[in-house]
């Protein structure tokens, strides 16, 4: 059996092959990691703007809704009013009556204080519809900012492990390999 091992400039031939390509694949990792951070950073930021676009939306039109609805209810009040100078008899009899009947139904069931007309048929729908909608939102606007956080703890633990290779025990473990391949060899 004849074993004979590498000459030594093969050796360091490969070797130093072996950490150029490990350096080329630790740019490369780097630069894959940072394009990926990037991408991102850009998802989440478009994300964002495109939740925040659609809050502001949504909250532009339940204000718009708001206004008119508050609108409406003041014009109703004018009118309301203005039947009451016009016909006063059946309007202060008409009164009498729903005090009466209110008064009733205050005096059987005191369990809060009373709501105006327009707190109970404006203000509180149009609140629990605000307070739904964000409800709606919230639970969005936080899987967006978890998923970018995610992302990002993991490009930068990538990051750490391309920093934490070292090149040169590498080279040096292929170069073994390359030894114990040449002393396996026969030649005949």
């Amino acid at each position: 059996m004849n074993t004979t091992s590498p000459p030594k400039p093969l050796v360091s031939q490969l070797r130093d092959e072996a950490q150029d390509a490990v350096r080329t694949a630790s740019d490369a990792a780097q630069n894959a990691a940072a394009q990926a951070s990037d991408s991102a950073k850009s998802a989440y930021q478009a994300a964002l703007l495109k939740a925040e676009g659609t809050y502001q939306n949504v909250r532009a039109k339940a204000d718009e809704t708001l206004r008119t609805v508050r609108a409406k209810a003041d014009e109703t009040a004018v009118a309301t009013g203005e039947y009451v100078r016009q016909h006063p008899m059946p309007s202060l009899l008409g009164a009498v009556a729903l005090g009466v009947g209110l008064g009733f139904l205050l005096a059987v069931s005191a369990r809060r204080p009373p709501l105006s007309l327009r707190e109970q048929f404006v203000d509180e729908p149009l609140d629990a519809a605000r307070e739904a909608l964000y409800a709606v939102l919230a639970p969005v606007a936080q899987r967006i900012r978890g998923s970018y956080e995610g992302a990002h703890d993991s490009v930068e633990h990538a990051l750490g492990k391309v920093h934490q290779f070292d090149g040169s025990n590498a080279a040096h473990s292929l170069a073994g390999q390359v030894r114990r391949v040449g002393g396996n060899l026969k030649f005949w």
